[in-house]
């Protein structure tokens, strides 16, 4: 039987390991509730310990809990149509490239672009996809899964075309306000809260409190692939709201939208990816071997991560800064699905 103890012996084990300087993880399931909180804000200066209540930069979860939800919002409203072209509600990026690219191929990560560029050395990021489209697009959409910053993005531009607002203030309104949630934000207002990521010689010190993706922070810590910082405890009410609407029991988002949202998108043969949701590929995962096939998550690259099992109703969220001090150390890559078997375990253990 899988134990509280044995969840917190694979943590331990890690944060002992340098694999990250603290934690924190929820595991909740209908029957069995677990929240730990461990290690210090960083290895340089006064080690101080971190609370539930410490923010972690949560990087590609922005995609998820923002990005994904808002656009579901508005799918679900028929604000716009996710099948549409990026063009139709964008028009910025008509006679390029991208503009016929559809929204869900993008939210799908079968646009075809590329994943990342240093677009924060640039002027304007805009000119630059515009005058260097074969550098960005990388092949046909739907020909291959292409994980791609790039491609949220652009449906940033679409969420500030709509809306008229810029993407934390519709953040705000489609998801914070609604679902009653603080302590998650961009630009955190007490960045020493915030725990280290990366040591930036420039500076002399590591990262905290500013975003460690440099194309994030150059758009002024609000970008609709990364920015956003908080803790295990402030993700809880979006992720929940998300099992939630699978089940029918959310007036935020519907089932069929959610179901959507969070099934596998088949827009490329072979492909993990739902929309703007990843779900477990049948080997490596990071969500393990136990978890089921319904699962669906996403995970951010400082070392933060969101799984959820609709079969047992378990949501983990396991927040890192496995980039502290350095962006090479990968190790949490083999911490992860030791973990979330055991969440497993221990979920099933206690149904």
């Amino acid at each position: 039987m899988a134990t509280q103890h044995q969840i917190e012996k694979i943590l331990e084990q890690a944060r002992q390991e340098f694999v990250f300087s603290a934690y924190q993880c929820i595991a909740e399931s209908p029957t069995s509730t677990l929240s730990l909180a461990r290690g210090v804000y960083s290895y340089w200066g006064i080690a101080q310990n971190i609370t539930e209540a410490s923010w972690f930069d949560l990087a590609s979860l922005t995609k998820a809990l923002c990005t994904t939800s808002i656009l579901a919002r508005w799918a679900e409203r028929g604000v716009l149509d996710i099948e549409a072209p990026l063009e139709t509600v964008a028009a910025e990026w008509r006679g390029s490239g991208y503009g016929k690219l559809p929204l869900c191929d993008l939210l799908a990560h079968a646009g075809g672009l590329l994943d990342w560029y240093p677009l924060y050395q640039e002027t304007d990021w805009k000119t630059c996809l515009r005058e260097n489209e074969s550098t960005f697009i990388l092949c046909k959409p739907r020909q291959k899964v292409c994980y791609s910053d790039i491609g949220f993005l652009l449906l940033g531009t679409a969420i500030e075309s709509v809306s008229g607002q810029a993407l934390n203030q519709v953040f705000e309104s489609e998801v914070c306000a609604p679902l009653q949630i603080s302590g998650l934000a961009f630009n955190p207002p007490n960045p020493m809260n915030c725990v280290a990521t990366e040591w930036r010689a420039a500076i002399g010190t590591p990262l905290r409190g500013k975003s460690f993706d440099e194309n994030s922070e150059a758009m002024l810590g609000v970008a609709p692939h990364a920015g956003l910082f908080g803790s295990a405890e402030s993700v809880l009410p979006i992720v929940k709201e998300w099992l939630l609407a699978i089940q029918g029991r959310s007036s935020w988002l519907q089932q069929k939208t959610a179901q959507r949202f969070t099934q596998r998108s088949e827009l490329v043969s072979g492909s993990s990816w739902a929309l703007g949701w990843d779900t477990r590929s049948f080997q490596g995962s990071s969500a393990g071997s136990v978890f089921s096939q319904k699962s669906f998550g996403h995970l951010g690259f400082t070392g933060t991560s969101i799984w959820v099992d609709p079969e047992v109703q378990g949501i983990c969220i396991f927040l890192t800064n496995r980039v502290h001090p350095s962006r090479v150390d990968d190790r949490i890559r083999r911490v992860r699905p030791i973990l979330h078997d055991e969440v497993a375990h221990f979920w099933r253990s206690h149904s």
